[in-house]
């Protein structure tokens, strides 16, 4: 039975000899949990990462999808410190209001709190400081990326091809959707990815479906191995759904290895041999047994714990819809030309800076729509929630948008537009949320 079932005979497997030869393919969230890790732990996993330099490999479709979502996961990252801050100061200020309600001081004659308040806040005020160097060393969303700059260097020449043409793509689609409904692996159980909105984006002139993302990743592993003759791979991925494990139900959810019907594929498809899967903790441990790597409890722990996480964009709660939160010139406020050197518009969460040409003024007087990075420059400010608009000279001074006085009236209407209708023209955040089309109305006064 062997011959015809070798999927379910996974003692046969010679472990060791396959980590001296397989090659080792990435999934995204691996990639994009680095910027989870702490140093020392991220470290620790680029070591592994060079000592398999020669055997690392990653499909082009884990680049896309992991350049595509590294400033979501920085965005977070640098969000929490604002959490943090925002935690501490409400929990001093509770403390320090609910001592304020009993009135200790003046109705008990031995309890005081002074110094407890007193020590509390240094405890506070130092916490923060310390908060604040830390963030300094924080990547941030538009400045120098080292992590980025070493990820490139590992898997350089290491990337698969592109997808040849977009019929390539919608052909595959079509395969994958009829998979998913039924429920064969991998990728099925993001078949409801796009029910509440559209999970479509356009690369290189070729349009994605997210939900169709790890069929796309499966795919061209398979292809490259089948192209290449390659007999052993060992995947590493922190997605831990059933549609890639195995998953038994015996006191417990006990994981079985990947699921029997991707060995099978892998063998008929792709001409693999041997499939190994681990989650990054796997690795790892499997590391220092078969590589000899020296790697500490605490990094296998952190990662570990950033695994049950489970914390990719893909896997996250859906962010807060995309609002606007305040904006100058606010909804029908009257301002003088002289005060449009500068506008902003803020938004509950940071924007994707690609759908920044979909914000601009609408000039009535004109019939012109004034595109804010083209007449002038933007800049992005907390987190790139904010962005304020800087008009160039030229444009302020052209008295046919801005001098009331030319046509004998009290004041021009004009409108800052956030979005122009279509979705393929709305401005999103990083999480894909997007306002369609929002008109905030103003007047220019003399």
């Amino acid at each position: 039975m062997k011959n015809f079932f070798p999927e379910f005979y996974r003692d046969e497997i010679d472990y060791k000899d396959v980590w001296a030869g397989a090659l080792f393919v990435f999934d995204t969230n691996v990639l994009l949990n680095m910027y989870r890790y702490r140093s020392t732990t991220r470290e620790q996993l680029l070591a592994v990462l060079s000592l398999l330099q020669k055997r690392i490999w990653i499909p082009h479709h884990v680049a896309l999808e992991f350049q595509r979502n590294r400033i979501v996961v920085i965005a977070e990252q640098n969000k929490r410190y604002s959490e943090t801050r925002e935690i501490v100061e409400k929990s001093y200020s509770n403390l320090v209001n609910e001592f304020g309600k009993l009135q200790i001081q003046k109705r008990h004659s031995l309890i005081d709190p002074t110094d407890l308040l007193r020590n509390f806040e240094k405890l506070k005020n130092d916490f923060q400081a310390e908060l604040e160097n830390l963030k300094k060393e924080q990547i941030k969303i538009d400045g120098p990326d080292n992590l980025l700059e070493k990820i490139d260097l590992l898997f350089f020449g290491n990337i698969g091809a592109a997808p040849e043409n977009l019929k390539s793509i919608e052909d595959l689609y079509k395969v994958a959707d009829a998979r998913y409904k039924q429920k064969i692996p991998p990728g099925f159980k993001d078949f409801d990815k796009d029910k509440d909105e559209s999970d479509e984006y356009l690369h290189s002139g070729i349009i994605y479906k997210r939900k169709f993302g790890d069929f796309l990743i499966w795919r061209q592993i398979l292809e490259y191995t089948k192209a290449n003759e390659i007999k052993s791979i060992i995947l590493i991925t922190d997605d831990m759904k059933e549609d890639w494990w195995e998953i038994i139900k015996s006191e417990g959810n006990k994981v079985n290895g990947p699921r029997k019907e991707l060995i099978n594929e892998a063998k008929i498809l792709g001409g693999i041999e041997s499939f190994l899967m681990y989650n990054p903790e796997g690795l790892l441990k499997y590391a220092k047994q078969y590589m000899n790597i020296d790697v500490s409890d605490e990094t296998i722990k952190e990662v570990r714990e950033i695994s049950s996480v489970g914390a990719s964009p893909q896997s996250n709660p859906k962010k807060d819809e995309l609002k606007v939160v305040n904006s100058f010139p606010s909804e029908n406020q009257v301002i003088f030309s002289s005060q449009l050197t500068e506008a902003f518009i803020k938004f509950n969460n940071p924007i994707d800076r690609n759908t920044v040409p979909y914000i601009g003024s609408f000039y009535t007087r004109r019939n012109t729509f004034v595109q804010w990075n083209v007449n002038g420059w933007i800049q992005f400010s907390e987190n790139d929630t904010k962005l304020i608009w800087h008009p160039s000279q030229d444009f302020i001074n052209n008295d046919e948008f801005h001098n009331p006085n030319a046509d004998n009236v009290d004041y021009h209407h004009f409108e800052i537009h956030i979005g122009r209708g279509p979705i393929e023209c709305a401005v999103k955040d990083i999480y894909g949320n997007a306002i369609i089309h929002q008109v905030i109305p103003v007047y220019l006064a003399r």
